[in-house]
């Protein structure tokens, strides 16, 4: 009984998780996709993503569509390069591009991450020459700040090299 409890206990702090991950993957005003590294496939796209690729028209089904092609030149150099440096567990720098179907021009960031024991590629997108509103930044950023600090997951995060930027309680206490 008691290993059935603990069982139980874990599958519902695995549930909350996921009910934290999807809240924040879906309310955050940042277009973010996740993809498959091996064939470029995308997994999973927030609201932002889709909006920022629909272009003002219907939305757009982008979950296993190809991330190339969302894009005029998905051949070009940059593009390629950056998803080679991204497969390769490298941060990736931001490529400028142009949306296809006359969608604007995009800044597009990769990182790759592990998930359970599949690599994946965080790709950020962001419009060029429109800066998001300065209240609008402060709100999210403090959200998320008090998401993090409040969390009872630990949750720590680093620079590029590896230096500790911000740590919350949970993580001091592990």
């Amino acid at each position: 009984i008691a290993a059935q409890q603990m069982m139980e206990r874990e599958h519902w702090k695995v549930r909350e998780v996921e009910t934290r991950y999807r809240l924040l993957f879906q309310a955050t005003s940042e277009a973010v996709v996740l993809l498959r590294p091996s064939t470029s496939r995308i997994l999973e796209a927030n609201p932002a993503a889709v909006a920022l690729v629909s272009n003002g028209g219907g939305p757009r089904r982008l979950a296993g569509g190809s991330l190339t092609s969302l894009f005029e030149a998905p051949n070009s150099k940059p593009l390629q390069a950056a998803l080679a440096a991204a497969r390769s567990a490298r941060r990736a720098e931001v490529v400028r591009t142009a949306l296809s179907d006359g969608g604007g021009r995009v800044g597009v960031s990769m990182s790759s991450f592990r998930q359970d024991d599949a690599s994946l590629l965080l790709v950020r997108l962001s419009r060029l020459g429109t800066e998001p509103s300065p209240l609008a930044t402060v709100t999210e950023s403090s959200m998320l700040l008090d998401f993090v600090r409040n969390s009872p997951d630990a949750l720590v995060f680093t620079d590029n090299e590896g230096r500790i930027q911000m740590a919350n309680a949970s993580f001091v206490a592990l």
